[in-house]
């Protein structure tokens, strides 16, 4: 049986997404947080890299070039008018996806969605650009971000990778969990962080979406160890590139992986991540059984196709932001 509580936050979920008041001081509250965040983003060195590195990776145009938060002089430029606007014409039409989990009857649940959701559009656009990502190649560029205030420099390395519904992405990702995250920060923690002392951190990581992805290695270092770091971070991608990453490494990665998604499913607002997730990319309800199949011939060798695809030093953009750049 749903609860009293479930369908009292059902009934404030179905105000909020289709008669939402926008009383200006909500808005305007919004807007002070809004541009709150944005000025801690500008002075923050690592989230003022990743926002470069977008710009360099991504074309002019693609949505994923722009911050999801804006400008302080967009976000200062709305009034109630535009936001009004903008949901009467897009978000009151959007298709919506809802996942639940937890104690709940179904039939209820699904009533309330259809009753709530019954002008929108079923059809989701996720998929009108599949692959999107397979036509773009990011060129190499390096930008310097200088920070003087700051007393720790972050180095961004990044560029065009795959979306989240291409073969590759798996391969792809299996070898991101090699070079920055197995153990504790993968390669490139072990030898920059651990072997060499040159960085608080170092790690790296695949973003997919719908319409592409990237893959970005970063690194926090002292100012001083910027140059050697940099130096030793594009040794370890190249590694990965040139030679084969051992037996246990491609085993550990996947275990790590299928380990990873069982963790995510122990609660239930994992389970309803996940499973929207699974919808969102049209991976299907079964795509934990498909992907272990699909890790049981995935090689040591796709692994390093991915390094030479993705990872070549000439698609590759660098981004390093702090006080007294020295590169």
């Amino acid at each position: 049986m749903t609860s009293p509580w479930t369908k009292r936050v059902l009934g404030v979920v179905e105000d909020c997404l289709t008669r939402p008041a926008l009383s200006p001081r909500d808005i305007e509250r919004e807007r002070v947080g809004l541009l709150t965040d944005i000025r801690l983003r500008d002075d923050d060195t690592t989230r003022r890299g990743m926002r470069e590195l977008q710009r360099l990776v991504y074309p002019p145009g693609h949505p994923y070039r722009k911050d999801r938060f804006g400008t302080a002089e967009t976000v200062k430029d709305l009034d109630r008018s535009d936001v009004k606007d903008y949901f009467e014409n897009v978000i009151s039409h959007a298709p919506t996806l809802i996942a639940f989990a937890g104690q709940f009857k179904k039939d209820e649940v699904v009533s309330w969605a259809a009753r709530t959701f019954e002008t929108r559009n079923e059809k989701r656009n996720n998929g009108t650009k599949k692959n999107a990502s397979s036509t773009l190649v990011s060129k190499s560029t390096k930008r310097d971000i200088a920070m003087p205030h700051k007393t720790q420099a972050d180095i961004l390395i990044g560029g065009v990778a795959c979306s989240r519904t291409e073969p590759d992405y798996e391969p792809l990702n299996l070898l991101n969990v090699i070079l920055g995250e197995l153990g504790f920060m993968g390669r490139l923690g072990q030898r920059v962080r651990d072997k060499e002392g040159l960085a608080y951190s170092c790690t790296s990581f695949v973003n997919a979406g719908s319409l592409g992805g990237s893959w970005t290695g970063l690194a926090g270092v002292n100012p001083r160890n910027v140059a050697k770091a940099l130096e030793l971070m594009k040794e370890e991608i190249e590694r990965v590139r040139q030679e084969l990453v051992e037996e246990q490494e491609l085993a550990d990665a996947k275990q790590n992986q299928l380990g990873s998604a069982l963790m995510e499913l122990e609660s239930t607002e994992g389970i309803a991540r996940t499973s929207h997730n699974l919808a969102h990319f049209d991976l299907g309800l079964d795509y934990f059984v498909k992907r272990r199949q699909l890790f049981s011939k995935i090689t040591r060798e796709d692994l390093m196709t991915m390094g030479k695809k993705y990872l070549d030093s000439s698609r590759l953009s660098t981004v390093i932001v702090g006080p007294r750049l020295k590169s």
